[in-house]
């Protein structure tokens, strides 16, 4: 029984304690490379928003835009996706020029926190935009 025991224990003193100091200094660089890796890997994020329409002329209003949504990707590191990034993404079409009846524009995209390089797809690139004449009540 003892020497059962006895070889017991020399196999766990070779396996834990021989080169222990080489063992801590290989686990320790181990683990300084996964942490460089991780840091750097970027992940991809997709996720559907609503189109806004600024600086509609005063004289038109919006009456349809097709379709609402778009599919925005976005790539970046791991920690800015650890807050939410749905309120640092706007999604709009500038209405400057805006005529009457069926308008094609492109789609603009702002982002806090992101470079332009982090944007990999919004999908469709323009909507389209149905307006009319505002129909302006007189007040007496």
């Amino acid at each position: 029984m003892k020497l059962k025991l006895r070889k017991i224990k020399k196999g766990l003193y070779s396996i834990f304690l021989e080169n222990f100091l080489l063992k801590l200094l290989s686990l320790t660089v181990a683990i300084l490379i996964w942490f460089g890796v991780s840091s750097t890997v970027k992940m991809r994020y997709q996720f559907y928003s609503y189109v806004d329409v600024i600086n509609i002329p005063n004289d038109l209003e919006v009456i349809k835009i097709k379709p609402e949504k778009v599919k925005v990707i976005v790539e970046g590191r791991r920690k800015i996706f650890n807050k939410p990034i749905f309120d640092k993404v706007v999604v709009y079409v500038d209405g400057k020029r805006l005529k009457e009846g069926k308008n094609e524009v492109k789609v603009n995209l702002m982002l806090e926190g992101f470079d332009k390089d982090d944007v990999i797809v919004v999908e469709p690139e323009s909507v389209i935009i149905f307006t009319r004449k505002s129909k302006e009540k007189e007040v007496y």
